[in-house]
């Protein structure tokens, strides 16, 4: 396992994983759901490619985007409501992003 190369892949898919979402985050609802996804997925290429990582596994980064983008974020906005302050939405938010971030992390395990 190369725990460096591992390390660097995952310091570089944080702000990747930032910026896609952040630029792609207008077209998050409904059917354009599948758009955000693609956008956000076309944004780690470079990254795949100069780590040379099997492109097939941008598949997996699409599919686990819907998943966490669709049901697990009504699950932590659900989840979410159970307390009573105002911060419920960064609560939401800060589980949406946990679980977006697991993903890479995952791929880094296996890869590396």
């Amino acid at each position: 396992m190369d725990w460096c190369k591992m390390a660097v892949f995952l310091y570089c898919c944080v702000p990747t994983h930032c910026i896609a979402d952040f630029l792609s985050h207008k077209w998050k609802k409904g059917r354009l759901i599948f758009l955000h996804c693609f956008l956000y997925t076309l944004f780690f290429i470079p990254l795949f490619i100069w780590f040379e990582v099997d492109l097939w596994w941008l598949a997996i980064i699409f599919v686990s985007h819907i998943i966490i983008d669709r049901p697990v974020r009504k699950f932590a906005l659900f989840s979410a409501s159970f307390f009573a302050d105002e911060n419920h939405s960064v609560i939401a938010f800060g589980f949406d992003q946990i679980f977006h971030l697991l993903v890479p992390f995952a791929i880094a395990l296996i890869v590396f």
